[in-house]
């Protein structure tokens, strides 16, 4: 995988600088919903002397707690989870433990997915097609200070673009609004989002005026496919 910026360059000239940066192994958290996927990540994250996994998870509000509980140094997050997405559990874990590194795990990097993957502060992403080789230099770049998006993301064009504006990016959102947003494009109620969320019914219709003022999105549609092209849901 090409990465958007690598500090330093070269495969010993990364482990050199994380040598000197941490003396003890990364403290890792994998999120995955899929057992199978998980467990291999896991696996072969163990393998390497330099890295710890201290947490496994299958969803967001127990990637949350874990992370709460175990501080890890950084996190490989899947894209699409049941409930909250990876999108939302990146966002709320960057808010309350911004030292924290995140890496999203994806099927597909679109400039779309790649400009929400860093409007909610992730470091970078990864195809779960890409070997594990790739996966273990992009952790260790981005524990050395690098980021790690494909070339074509800045493609995605400002993150305050309107939606549905060509190739141009999805505006910014907060947590709560693209946890609306994604209960709208699974079709759930005003009531059940406001039960998942536990919020007030209002609360949640208010997060719906405040979508779509924010994101020119006039219809459930509009506000679905919005969700679609943040990978909140698949298509």
């Amino acid at each position: 995988m090409t990465t958007e910026k690598i500090i330093p360059s070269g495969a010993s000239a990364i482990a050199s600088r994380l040598a000197d940066r941490f003396p003890r192994p990364i403290r890792l958290v994998v999120v995955d919903d899929h057992p199978f996927l998980r467990e291999g990540v896991v696996a072969r994250l163990q393998q390497e002397p330099d890295f710890e996994v201290i947490g496994a998870c299958a969803n967001s509000p127990d990637a949350r707690a874990c992370v709460d509980r175990t501080a890890p140094d950084l996190v490989l997050m899947d894209l699409h989870l049941p409930g909250e997405s990876g999108l939302v559990a990146t966002r709320l874990i960057r808010q309350t433990h911004p030292s924290i590194k995140i890496l999203i795990l994806t099927g597909d990097i679109g400039p779309s997915v790649a400009r929400a993957a860093r409007d909610a502060g992730a470091h970078g992403l990864i195809r779960k097609a890409d070997t594990s080789d790739t996966l273990l230099k992009a952790v260790r770049v981005v524990m050395t200070g690098g980021i790690c998006f494909p070339p074509d993301a800045s493609s995605a064009g400002p993150s305050g673009s309107a939606a549905g504006a060509g190739d141009f990016g999805p505006p910014p959102l907060n947590a709560r609004e693209l946890a609306v947003l994604q209960g709208i494009a699974e079709g759930l109620s005003y009531k059940e989002i406001a039960a998942r969320l536990h919020l007030s019914a209002k609360s949640v219709e208010y997060y719906r005026t405040s979508l779509v003022k924010t994101t020119a999105c006039a219809t459930r549609a509009d506000l679905v496919r919005l969700a679609i092209r943040l990978g909140l849901v698949s298509a």
